[in-house]
C-alpha cells in the first residue's frame, strides 16, 4: 500500500527548505566570527597583574608582549633596555603599567593600534641636542671710528 504524503501546514517545500537551512548556518557563522573578533580586541585592553623584582626593561617588555597583543618598538640608541625596574601591580592596563615603570626613567610611550612606541622624554634631554634654535638678532656693528660696517654677519659659537 502506498502512503500519500501531504504537505503539512508550516512546512516548506524542498528548495526553500534548503535555502532556509543555508541562511541559518550563514548567520551562525557570522555570529561566531563576530564574537571571536571581540575576544581578540578585549585581550589587548584587559587588565594585567605583574610582580617583577629587579628585572630589566627587556624582560618587562617580553612579559607584556606574551600576555597581550602589544608589540614594542624603540631605538636602541635612545632606550637602554638593560635598566632594572621593580613592579608590583594588580589589575592595571598596559598604559598604567608602563607609566609606573617609567616613573623614574627618562622614557615615555605612545600607543598606536597594538604597537607601543618608546621614546626618550624631551624634558629630560640635555640642552645641547644638536638642534640649534633660530633667533634673529638686530643691531649695528661699528668700526672703532663709529662708522657702520656693511655686510657683517654675527655667529654664535
Amino acid at each position: 500500500m502506498k502512503l500519500l504524503l501531504t504537505k503539512l501546514p508550516g512546512r516548506q517545500a524542498g528548495p526553500l527548505k534548503n535555502l532556509y537551512r543555508v541562511m541559518k548556518l550563514t548567520w551562525l557563522l557570522v555570529l561566531t566570527l563576530c564574537l571571536q573578533t571581540s575576544a581578540s580586541v578585549w585581550s589587548q585592553t584587559s587588565s594585567l597583574s605583574l610582580k617583577l623584582n629587579n628585572t630589566t626593561l627587556q624582560e618587562l617588555f617580553n612579559t607584556i608582549e606574551n600576555k597581550t597583543g602589544y608589540r614594542f618598538f624603540y631605538n636602541n640608541d635612545e632606550v637602554d633596555v638593560s635598566q632594572k625596574v621593580t613592579l608590583s601591580i594588580n589589575d592595571k592596563t598596559v598604559g598604567d603599567i608602563l607609566t609606573q615603570a617609567f616613573k623614574d626613567l627618562p622614557y615615555s610611550f605612545k600607543e598606536l593600534d597594538n604597537k607601543l612606541i618608546l621614546i626618550e622624554r624631551t624634558e629630560n634631554k640635555s640642552e645641547n641636542t644638536g638642534l640649534q634654535q633660530q633667533k634673529t638678532i638686530n643691531g649695528k656693528v661699528n668700526d672703532p671710528k663709529g662708522l657702520p660696517l656693511p655686510g657683517v654677519t654675527v655667529l654664535v659659537k
